[in-house]
């Protein structure tokens, strides 16, 4: 069985090697990389069932966001301002609001979990985030299929299976509507955004990730004795994103 600190650590060295292949063109690194995202999903769900403080979770995902942007977009387009992309901290942290304003909603009415799920969805396009509303969705997927059974199981599968082949689906969906009607679904503003311009196979990849997901036994794993050895360690997590996108960076630029 895998702890919760275990989790972190295949996600943390998976990402790294996702990162070393994107930087250096090793297509190969790009495949093992693909489950990274779909453990840090787990991960931001799991820290919400747990954290005492969901004010404070919010806060320090935005604060990273904010501190991982510049190493992101150095590495991303060489320079300091990159409005293309954001990094992987703006999509968890849209989806733990997501996640938050539905558990909060449902208990009212559950239609009402819709319209954080549309607006946080809508954001991450128009941000232009990493993974897009397809990451949102990702997070939400585990809040949703969350408890250890096996109906659970299959549902979460099949759900993942689904939004890892997102990409080739919708593609070939508009290319079938196309060869049909001979209407052109990316003509049109509002289905754009929905309509793949390529298949990425890549991404079905992701679905790997669940294997060590399902090995998580509920446990922290190891943790210092001490609050800020606690503390400390905790924040090593966060910034091993911007630092290991600025000694990547560092490296290719010599």
């Amino acid at each position: 069985m895998i702890s919760a600190l275990s989790l972190r650590v295949i996600a943390l060295v998976t990402m790294l090697i996702d990162h070393i292949g994107g930087t250096f063109g090793i297509t190969e690194f790009r495949y093992i990389g693909r489950v990274s995202f779909l453990i840090f999903a787990f991960l931001i769900v799991n820290g919400f069932r747990h954290t005492h403080n969901l004010n404070k979770y919010l806060f320090r995902l935005a604060a990273f966001a904010v501190i991982s942007e510049i190493p992101y977009n150095l590495i991303y387009s060489g320079d300091v301002a990159y409005p293309n992309s954001q990094n992987i901290f703006v999509t968890l942290f849209l989806g733990l609001c997501c996640i938050s304003l539905i558990d909060w909603l449902k208990s009212k009415h559950v239609l009402l979990c819709a319209l954080p799920l549309i607006i946080c969805c809508y954001a991450a396009f128009k941000l232009k985030c990493d993974y897009g509303y397809i990451g949102v969705l990702t997070v939400c997927t585990f809040y949703f299929f969350d408890k250890n059974d096996a109906k659970n199981r299959v549902l979460l599968i099949i759900t993942m299976l689904f939004l890892a082949s997102y990409d080739v689906i919708s593609f070939y969906a508009g290319q079938l509507f196309y060869d049909i009607s001979g209407f052109n679904l990316q003509s049109v503003v509002y289905f754009r955004p929905f309509i793949s311009e390529s298949p990425s196979f890549i991404q079905i990849f992701r679905i790997f990730g669940l294997v060590p997901i399902f090995l998580y036994s509920g446990e922290k794993g190891w943790q210092p004795k001490s609050k800020w050895g606690k503390i400390a360690f905790q924040y090593a997590f966060y910034l091993f994103y911007p630092i290991h996108l600025l000694v990547l960076n560092g490296i290719y630029s010599i």
